[in-house]
């Protein structure tokens, strides 16, 4: 397998842009987004079209389309942060062209339907993305400190390493090998298709919100069946928020259906990793090597340069 690409780290006065592959964003975010990462340093650029509105997306398809593909193909953008999540990714990302971008690689930051994107970029082009806070939550900066915090020490060249209380689920054990994943509804809707995530060999983390806890159950049925789930060496389980049990099908909590997915298999696991639709949304490179080390009493999760 080819050596994954890392974009290089940011330094002051670089410039970014902010685009919006998804859903509407409010202007007052942009306006705050703008002014967070001006004080880290960085010139921002965003997106002409990223302030539009075409039923719930931002803009058509093609405005979408063409303020992501500036973005990549303009050598003095050194990062993309995508405003945020919500629908729209999977509608452009066959259209992009990466040639540009595969000469000036460039991180691409994001979360929820921007897994898209992390799993698109990490099977095809072999390039390391950041799955992270994103510009629309910047405005609750004193709520989201700490992972805000360690979005710019990663920009910047220092990812932290993080260190969290164990979970009585936890499966104990050691892994090193590149870290994959995201959101799983996401995932689970681009099964089978040339964004599809590979797992052979590596840690794989999840998350996910407001899904029924059948729907759940069912999605981790689609990553066993397709061997997803079998050659891991390790997998880490982040935020499951605002699940639902409307239709009654289950009693239990998603942690429930994820445990009893993972008994055939013998690798760590690690519970409540801070990572998903939470405040401690702490930003790791999707497709960077990591070191995982788990136990019941705590999870230690560190980047190998």
């Amino acid at each position: 397998m080819d050596q994954m690409i890392i974009p290089p780290f940011l330094k002051t006065g670089d410039k970014v842009a902010i685009v919006n592959p998804g859903k509407v964003l409010p202007k007052e975010a942009l306006t705050q987004a703008i002014t967070l990462l001006e004080e880290w340093g960085l010139t921002v650029v965003p997106g002409a079209h990223v302030l539009e509105k075409h039923n719930q997306f931002a803009g058509r398809d093609e405005q979408r389309l063409f303020d992501f593909q500036k973005a990549l193909s303009d050598p003095d953008i050194q990062a993309i942060f995508c405003a945020r999540g919500g629908y729209g990714s999977v509608r452009i990302i066959d259209q992009l062209d990466f040639t540009s971008f595969l000469d000036h690689p460039k991180w691409i930051i994001g979360y929820s339907d921007i897994t898209v994107f992390h799993t698109h970029l990490n099977r095809n082009h072999r390039t390391a993305t950041i799955h992270g806070p994103m510009p629309l939550e910047f405005k609750d900066r004193d709520k989201r400190k700490e992972a805000l915090e360690q979005l710019q020490s990663m920009l910047f060249g220092k990812p932290a390493t993080i260190q969290i209380d164990g979970h009585p689920f936890n499966r104990s054990g050691e892994a090193e090998g590149e870290l994959v994943g995201g959101n799983l509804s996401v995932l689970a809707g681009l099964s089978g298709t040339n964004s599809d995530l590979e797992t052979d060999g590596k840690i794989l983390f999840l998350e996910d919100l407001c899904e029924e806890l059948y729907h759940l159950d069912r999605m981790m049925f689609t990553l066993k069946k397709s061997g997803k789930l079998k050659n891991l060496q390790g997998l880490i389980i982040g935020g499951f928020t605002d699940m639902t049990d409307v239709s009654g099908w289950f009693k239990g909590e998603a942690y429930d259906i994820i445990q009893e997915h993972l008994s055939d298999y013998n690798y760590p696991v690690a519970y409540r990793f801070p990572t998903g639709h939470i405040h401690r949304n702490y930003p790791i490179i999707n497709g960077g090597r990591y070191r995982l080390e788990v136990s019941s009493l705590e999870t230690r999760l560190g980047y190998q340069f």
